[in-house]
């Protein structure tokens, strides 16, 4: 679905490296980062305002995160029905209610892309942090906010040592900065790339909207822009949808590599020389930009389900829920699907 050379070889390493072998997620658990600091398998290290370092079987930290991800691809599902259903009714739908669900359906992608790579982002509140202090035994207090949590080094064949790194962002701006961030250095330091993997990493990242938002993860600001702004994109009622995300998803419905990046080249290309009264080229360029997360989501989900023995129960649920609103068996939405099920 997507070109596979050295930079999706590279984020297979990260990912094969971050999930051993005996790695789990129990079918339907909602277990998230918050919870398995209160009963998971470590010992903290140091604690600090704002750092965290925990030594920790490798095995039960990799596992709370992989049930991160199925629950994160199951959203991504879910705001995929959401806009597929709306856009075959034959009923008026808000257009702006569907770019914010299109920004949901990316920012879930990017947060599942973030884990299976190993270098999630998570935020952890003022009374999820405080017990950590009782448990070291000390009166130092680890600050309420969001975290980039890192690999350090190897302890033992089956324990490592985790770093927990305040970020001193808001958290869907870290989220997609550090998306934007990662490929980027990617591209810059992965050698032998073929032109295909260039263009594509390349337009997930592109820069082309930078001067409209004033950076370069621009996403957050959009979905701020379109649901917060009064009168700026809930105008349906006045029958002036800007937005125009209707029928977008539809372009996705029988997808090959080569349409991908024809469809990203041409929503970066509707970009350039831009502003916010062009808001409905920014949806265009949003909805592509999730979508192609997804699908590398998904590829590399598949790339850890061949060489681990994962839970099929989460892919067969994906699964039956799709076929419950379109025809995967004749060609719909292929990429929804790509995971064998073995």
């Amino acid at each position: 679905m997507i070109y596979q050379g050295p930079i999706f070889i590279e984020l297979r390493t990260k990912l094969l490296n971050f999930y051993p072998q005996k790695v789990w997620s129990s079918w339907k658990s909602s277990m998230t980062c918050s919870d398995w600091l209160n009963r998971g398998a470590y010992n903290i290290v140091s604690i600090k305002n704002n750092e965290l370092i925990i030594h920790s079987d490798n095995n039960d930290f990799a596992s709370m995160w992989l049930t991160e991800v199925e629950n994160l691809m199951n959203h991504c599902y879910e705001h995929i029905k959401e806009l597929y259903i709306n856009n075959r009714e034959n009923v008026d739908h808000c257009d702006a209610w569907q770019v914010v669900t299109l920004y949901y359906y990316g920012y879930f992608a990017v947060q599942a892309f973030l884990r299976l790579i190993g270098h999630p982002i998570v935020f952890l509140s003022k009374d999820q942090v405080k017990p950590l202090s009782t448990i070291f035994g000390t009166t130092k207090k680890m600050n309420a906010g969001n975290y980039e949590i890192l690999k350090n080094k190897n302890i033992s064949a089956t324990e490592s040592e985790y770093i927990f790194k305040k970020l001193n962002q808001q958290n869907h701006d870290a989220v997609w900065k550090s998306f934007f961030t990662k490929i980027t250095s990617l591209l810059k330091t992965v050698n032998n790339i073929p032109n295909e993997e260039i263009l594509f990493f390349k337009s997930l990242t592109s820069n082309v909207l930078k001067p409209v938002y004033n950076m370069l993860a621009w996403p957050p600001r959009l979905r701020t822009m379109v649901n917060y702004r009064p009168g700026f994109a809930y105008r349906t009622i006045q029958k002036d949808n800007i937005a125009k995300s209707n029928k977008l998803i539809l372009d996705w419905e029988e997808i090959t590599e080569s349409k991908i990046q024809t469809l990203l080249d041409q929503a970066i290309g509707s970009c350039a020389h831009t502003s916010f009264s062009k808001i409905n080229n920014h949806t265009n360029l949003l909805s592509c930009l999730s979508h192609s997360i997804f699908i590398l989501v998904r590829s590399l989900y598949k790339e850890l389900r061949s060489r681990r023995s994962i839970d099929k129960r989460w892919e067969t649920g994906r699964l039956q829920f799709c076929n419950s609103f379109c025809s995967i068996k004749t060609g719909q939405f292929q990429f929804l699907s790509n995971v064998k099920i073995r």
